[in-house]
Protein backbone atom coordinates (compact mmCIF):
# COMPACT_ATOMS: atom_id res chain seq x y z
CA UNK A 1 0.00 0.00 0.00
CA UNK A 2 0.95 3.74 -0.77
CA UNK A 3 1.07 6.11 2.03
CA UNK A 4 0.49 9.45 0.73
CA UNK A 5 1.22 12.33 2.43
CA UNK A 6 -2.48 13.65 2.40
CA UNK A 7 -3.88 10.48 2.90
CA UNK A 8 -4.93 11.55 6.53
CA UNK A 9 -7.28 14.45 5.40
CA UNK A 10 -10.81 12.85 4.89
CA UNK A 11 -13.27 15.88 2.50
CA UNK A 12 -17.14 15.43 3.85
CA UNK A 13 -19.37 16.63 1.09
CA UNK A 14 -20.63 15.81 -1.80
CA UNK A 15 -17.57 15.34 -5.00
CA UNK A 16 -16.44 17.71 -7.19
CA UNK A 17 -17.93 17.72 -10.67
CA UNK A 18 -15.36 18.18 -13.30
CA UNK A 19 -17.48 18.73 -16.32
CA UNK A 20 -18.94 22.02 -14.33
CA UNK A 21 -22.50 21.50 -14.90
CA UNK A 22 -23.41 22.86 -11.66
CA UNK A 23 -22.27 26.78 -12.93
CA UNK A 24 -25.03 28.90 -13.01
CA UNK A 25 -23.31 31.62 -16.09
CA UNK A 26 -23.29 29.97 -19.71
CA UNK A 27 -19.86 31.18 -20.94
CA UNK A 28 -19.53 29.09 -24.28
CA UNK A 29 -21.35 32.16 -26.43
CA UNK A 30 -19.66 35.13 -24.93
CA UNK A 31 -19.89 37.00 -22.00
CA UNK A 32 -23.00 38.02 -20.60
CA UNK A 33 -24.92 41.29 -21.04
CA UNK A 34 -24.12 43.98 -18.50
CA UNK A 35 -24.85 47.32 -17.85
CA UNK A 36 -21.31 48.57 -19.02
CA UNK A 37 -21.32 46.69 -22.12
CA UNK A 38 -22.48 49.04 -24.71
CA UNK A 39 -19.55 51.83 -23.61
CA UNK A 40 -17.16 48.95 -23.66
CA UNK A 41 -17.93 48.46 -27.22
CA UNK A 42 -17.79 51.76 -28.20
CA UNK A 43 -14.57 52.29 -26.38
CA UNK A 44 -13.35 49.25 -28.34
CA UNK A 45 -14.37 50.68 -31.40
CA UNK A 46 -12.64 53.86 -30.46
CA UNK A 47 -9.42 51.96 -29.73
CA UNK A 48 -9.68 50.05 -32.92
CA UNK A 49 -10.02 53.20 -35.07
CA UNK A 50 -7.41 54.70 -33.57
CA UNK A 51 -5.15 51.56 -34.06
CA UNK A 52 -6.18 51.49 -37.35
CA UNK A 53 -4.84 55.40 -37.49
CA UNK A 54 -1.43 55.10 -35.83
CA UNK A 55 -1.00 52.18 -38.62
CA UNK A 56 -1.59 54.50 -40.99
CA UNK A 57 0.52 56.94 -40.03
CA UNK A 58 3.29 54.94 -38.89
CA UNK A 59 3.00 53.54 -42.89
CA UNK A 60 2.80 57.00 -44.50
CA UNK A 61 5.59 58.09 -41.94
CA UNK A 62 8.37 55.26 -42.79
CA UNK A 63 7.15 56.35 -46.99
CA UNK A 64 8.30 59.53 -46.22
CA UNK A 65 11.85 58.46 -44.24
CA UNK A 66 12.07 56.08 -46.86
CA UNK A 67 12.42 58.82 -49.24
CA UNK A 68 14.28 61.22 -47.33
CA UNK A 69 16.62 58.39 -46.89
CA UNK A 70 17.44 57.39 -50.75
CA UNK A 71 17.60 61.04 -51.43
CA UNK A 72 20.32 61.64 -48.54
CA UNK A 73 22.02 58.36 -50.24
CA UNK A 74 21.26 59.98 -53.78
CA UNK A 75 22.95 63.45 -52.62
CA UNK A 76 25.96 61.67 -50.86
CA UNK A 77 27.09 59.65 -54.04
CA UNK A 78 26.41 62.84 -56.08
CA UNK A 79 28.89 64.62 -53.30
CA UNK A 80 31.23 61.69 -53.16
CA UNK A 81 31.63 62.07 -57.57
CA UNK A 82 32.30 65.93 -57.16
CA UNK A 83 34.66 65.41 -54.37
CA UNK A 84 36.81 63.25 -56.44
CA UNK A 85 36.41 65.05 -59.23
CA UNK A 86 37.86 67.82 -57.58
CA UNK A 87 40.44 65.93 -56.03
CA UNK A 88 41.48 64.72 -59.79
CA UNK A 89 41.08 68.64 -60.70
CA UNK A 90 43.36 70.08 -57.83
CA UNK A 91 45.93 67.25 -58.42
CA UNK A 92 45.71 68.17 -62.50
CA UNK A 93 46.31 72.01 -61.72
CA UNK A 94 49.15 71.10 -59.07
CA UNK A 95 51.14 68.96 -61.85
CA UNK A 96 50.54 71.94 -64.11
CA UNK A 97 52.19 74.38 -62.01
CA UNK A 98 54.83 72.01 -60.66
CA UNK A 99 55.73 71.58 -64.37
CA UNK A 100 55.51 75.19 -65.12
CA UNK A 101 57.98 75.76 -62.47
CA UNK A 102 60.33 72.85 -63.78
CA UNK A 103 60.50 74.88 -67.18
CA UNK A 104 63.57 76.39 -68.93
CA UNK A 105 61.29 79.38 -69.19
CA UNK A 106 60.36 79.67 -65.68
CA UNK A 107 63.87 79.53 -64.53
CA UNK A 108 65.26 82.05 -67.05
CA UNK A 109 63.14 84.55 -66.41
CA UNK A 110 63.38 84.30 -62.73
CA UNK A 111 65.64 86.99 -62.59
CA UNK A 112 63.56 89.32 -64.00
CA UNK A 113 60.03 88.29 -61.75
CA UNK A 114 62.62 89.07 -58.93
CA UNK A 115 63.42 92.48 -60.45
CA UNK A 116 60.10 93.19 -60.54
CA UNK A 117 59.46 92.02 -57.21
CA UNK A 118 62.24 94.74 -55.61
CA UNK A 119 61.11 97.51 -57.61
CA UNK A 120 57.48 97.62 -56.28
CA UNK A 121 58.46 96.74 -53.23
CA UNK A 122 60.61 99.95 -52.85
CA UNK A 123 57.99 102.25 -54.96
CA UNK A 124 55.52 101.16 -52.09
CA UNK A 125 58.01 102.66 -49.58
CA UNK A 126 58.75 105.68 -51.31
CA UNK A 127 55.38 106.93 -52.19
CA UNK A 128 54.27 109.44 -49.79
CA UNK A 129 51.52 108.70 -47.39
CA UNK A 130 48.33 109.56 -48.71
CA UNK A 131 48.99 108.75 -52.01
CA UNK A 132 46.91 105.66 -53.74
CA UNK A 133 49.32 103.21 -55.19
CA UNK A 134 49.19 103.08 -59.12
Amino acid sequence: MTIHPYDDLICEGPPVQDDLSHATTDLSDGPVAGPYDDEAAGEIARLERDLDDAGRIRFEETAILTRIAEDHRVARARLAAERDRLKQEIETLRRSIDDLRASRSWRITKPVRSGGLLLRGLRARLRPPGRPSS
